[in-house]
């Protein structure tokens, strides 16, 4: 009982332990959740809804988000699951390998980011080293069975990510992509 007093209180030492880094996953949110049941139980999604989306203002662009998914009631709670997704995808991109299975759904998700960007999103993408691991899908899978398609590379999803995000991140764009595929 004494503790349900303290539920907004909770909520802002979350939010001021991650207010000075903008970049990378909420740490202090996950050290506090490992305290003691109760605080566990006090931070989950549905005890915090509004936690979670100040949460993902604080490391995202949230008006894009808002605008591509139109919410309506309780966006708290997709803002939420926007959030745990961003984080698995940044996660991904972070580890840098090329034949990881959800190198796809990553890759699309930082198309999105990147074209809600305000700010916010770029800088996570870069903090992870989402550019060099474009380059590096790039040089080694760009190639893969050209011989099959007459010298063009294969026509599929991961490609054209891969592709759509050089292009987003380079400065230089065509110019670049040509001088990578020579």
């Amino acid at each position: 009982m004494f503790l349900n007093v303290f539920q907004y209180p909770m909520e802002d030492i979350v939010l001021f332990s991650v207010e000075d880094s903008l970049l990378g996953p909420p740490t202090a949110l996950y050290s506090l959740m490992l305290t003691c049941r109760r605080f566990h139980s006090m931070l989950t999604v549905g005890a915090a809804p509004r936690l979670y989306s100040q949460l993902f203002s604080h490391k995202f662009d949230a008006a894009g988000l808002l605008r591509r998914l139109h919410f309506q009631d309780s966006f708290a709670v997709h803002f939420a699951a926007e959030l745990r997704k961003r984080f698995m995808v940044l996660n991904c991109i972070r580890k840098q390998k090329i034949d990881d299975p959800q190198l796809s759904e990553a890759f699309f998700t930082a198309y999105l980011m990147l074209l809600e960007d305000d700010g916010k999103n770029r800088a996570q993408l870069q903090r992870v080293g989402l550019q060099n691991l474009v380059l590096t899908y790039l040089q080694k899978s760009l190639h893969t069975d050209v011989e099959l398609h007459n010298g063009w590379p294969v026509d599929n999803e991961l490609n054209a990510l891969a592709v759509t995000l050089f292009w987003q991140l380079s400065s230089q764009g065509l110019c670049c992509l040509m001088i990578l595929v020579q």
